[in-house]
Protein backbone atom coordinates (compact mmCIF):
# COMPACT_ATOMS: atom_id res chain seq x y z
CA UNK A 1 0.00 0.00 0.00
CA UNK A 2 1.05 3.55 -1.23
CA UNK A 3 1.16 6.16 1.77
CA UNK A 4 1.34 9.63 1.61
CA UNK A 5 2.15 12.08 4.20
CA UNK A 6 -0.11 15.02 4.10
CA UNK A 7 1.59 18.19 2.95
CA UNK A 8 2.66 20.66 5.79
CA UNK A 9 3.19 23.77 4.00
CA UNK A 10 -0.74 24.62 4.04
CA UNK A 11 -3.47 24.67 6.72
CA UNK A 12 -4.60 22.87 7.87
CA UNK A 13 -1.94 20.39 6.83
CA UNK A 14 -4.11 17.76 3.79
CA UNK A 15 -3.41 15.49 1.98
CA UNK A 16 -1.46 15.95 -1.55
CA UNK A 17 -0.33 13.83 -4.65
CA UNK A 18 1.56 14.18 -8.19
CA UNK A 19 -0.19 14.56 -10.87
CA UNK A 20 1.01 14.46 -14.71
CA UNK A 21 -1.57 16.52 -16.96
CA UNK A 22 -1.56 16.22 -20.60
CA UNK A 23 -3.43 16.37 -23.75
CA UNK A 24 -5.71 13.24 -24.45
CA UNK A 25 -4.60 12.73 -28.21
CA UNK A 26 -1.67 12.92 -29.38
CA UNK A 27 -0.14 15.01 -26.46
CA UNK A 28 3.42 13.68 -25.34
CA UNK A 29 4.66 16.52 -23.45
CA UNK A 30 3.26 16.92 -20.08
CA UNK A 31 3.05 18.66 -16.67
CA UNK A 32 3.14 17.57 -13.10
CA UNK A 33 2.08 19.23 -10.41
CA UNK A 34 1.10 18.59 -6.97
CA UNK A 35 -2.78 17.75 -6.36
CA UNK A 36 -4.50 18.47 -2.83
CA UNK A 37 -7.21 14.73 -2.53
CA UNK A 38 -10.53 16.68 -1.33
CA UNK A 39 -12.66 13.46 -1.00
CA UNK A 40 -15.64 15.52 0.00
CA UNK A 41 -15.13 18.11 -3.30
CA UNK A 42 -18.49 18.90 -5.73
CA UNK A 43 -16.18 19.44 -8.42
CA UNK A 44 -12.45 19.19 -9.68
CA UNK A 45 -10.48 22.15 -10.91
CA UNK A 46 -7.07 22.74 -11.94
CA UNK A 47 -5.32 26.16 -12.34
CA UNK A 48 -6.20 28.61 -15.02
CA UNK A 49 -2.41 28.68 -15.90
CA UNK A 50 -2.76 24.71 -16.34
CA UNK A 51 -5.46 25.69 -19.39
CA UNK A 52 -3.23 28.26 -21.15
CA UNK A 53 0.16 25.95 -20.89
CA UNK A 54 -1.90 22.95 -22.52
CA UNK A 55 -4.06 25.00 -24.56
CA UNK A 56 -7.30 23.26 -23.69
CA UNK A 57 -10.45 23.85 -25.20
CA UNK A 58 -13.50 24.69 -23.27
CA UNK A 59 -16.28 22.26 -23.07
CA UNK A 60 -19.67 22.92 -21.19
CA UNK A 61 -21.11 19.61 -19.99
CA UNK A 62 -25.03 18.79 -19.42
CA UNK A 63 -26.79 21.09 -17.43
CA UNK A 64 -27.18 20.36 -13.77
Amino acid sequence: MVRYTYNQQVSPPAPFVHVSERLPRGGTTGITIPAQIDTAADLSVIPGRLVEELQLAHVWGPST
